[in-house]
């Protein structure tokens, strides 16, 4: 984990506060890209969430 600036929404764009995620095993299969052979189309997410 590092420290990182505080985000500042855009013209268009909103700002959201979460408090709380829940992330399992499959889910980190996902992100990694080790499961696309599952899914017909590309699911591997941007790492940079804001």
């Amino acid at each position: 984990m590092a420290e990182i600036p505080e985000p500042i929404a855009g013209a268009g764009q909103i700002r959201v506060e979460v408090r709380a995620i829940g992330v399992n095993r499959f889910d980190g299969k996902v992100r990694s890209g080790s499961m696309e052979s599952m899914f017909s189309t590309p699911c591997r997410q941007s790492s940079v969430w804001s």
